[in-house]
């Protein structure tokens, strides 16, 4: 189900919620900020002060344009436009992320890096946002392995998982969660390893040793992406 907000006028947005049939109500600021989007679209004239800084604060995780440049988003009642409308905007904000991301790798695969060397949950959430905004994947989960700090002070070696659709938290893996970094244990051998099953696509790799499984619904990476990604991993281990 797709979560668009459209901000007509200042301080108040119309919420569009889109699966099978679709469902609009009004939601204050306040509430908004309570909130996740899919995307968000706007009338310039109408934003105030509180209303940009809001917008601003959201700009890297969620596609946020004009009214006018997606109006099938704001006034179809067939379920199908709106999803194809939205399919467009999420299309031409990956592609916009995919060569703002080329033209800035050095300085990503730099922050990327000092965060895996002092704060893992950090790098993977961080990591899980560059991914997300860079395709078209509608879920992303991240399996790692993790260390936390027991009782005693001794640290423990555990699988920990970042995942969600807009947003995404980390909690400790499953026992099916970690039987899947098993089941792939071999591909961590190779550098870069693509499995493409029938509904998802795997992507497994080693980040100094440390194997990291990314799972997405199939058809998400594009040749391109593929390769960014490729590049950022590869920045990331480099000296």
């Amino acid at each position: 189900m797709e979560r668009i907000g459209v901000v007509a006028q200042s301080g108040h947005l119309s919420i569009i919620e889109v699966s099978d049939s679709i469902k609009r109500e009004d939601l204050s600021l306040e509430k908004a900020k309570e909130s996740s989007f899919h995307a968000l679209l706007v009338n310039p004239e109408s934003l105030d002060d509180e209303m940009r800084d809001w917008l601003k604060e959201n700009k890297d995780t969620t596609p946020i344009y004009q009214l006018q440049d997606f109006p099938a988003l704001q006034d179809a009642n067939d379920p199908s436009i709106i999803q194809e409308s939205y399919l467009k905007m999420r299309k031409r904000w990956t592609l916009e992320n995919n060569l703002e991301s080329v033209e800035k790798i050095f300085t990503l695969t730099s922050k990327l890096k000092t965060l895996w060397n002092s704060d893992r949950h950090a790098f993977m959430k961080s990591f899980w946002y560059l991914i997300k905004k860079n395709t078209l994947c509608s879920e992303l989960s991240i399996l790692f392995n993790d260390v936390i700090e027991q009782e005693e002070g001794k640290p423990k070696l555990i699988q920990s998982i970042v995942s969600g659709d807009i947003t995404c938290d980390i909690q400790e893996a499953t026992e099916p969660q970690k039987q899947m970094l098993s089941h792939y244990d071999s591909e961590f051998a190779k550098k870069f390893s693509l499995i493409e099953n029938e509904n998802d696509v795997v992507i497994a790799f080693g980040l100094e040793k440390s194997p990291i499984l990314l799972m997405a619904p199939r058809t998400t990476f594009s040749a391109l992406q593929l390769s960014l990604l490729k590049a950022i991993i590869n920045g990331i281990e480099s000296p």
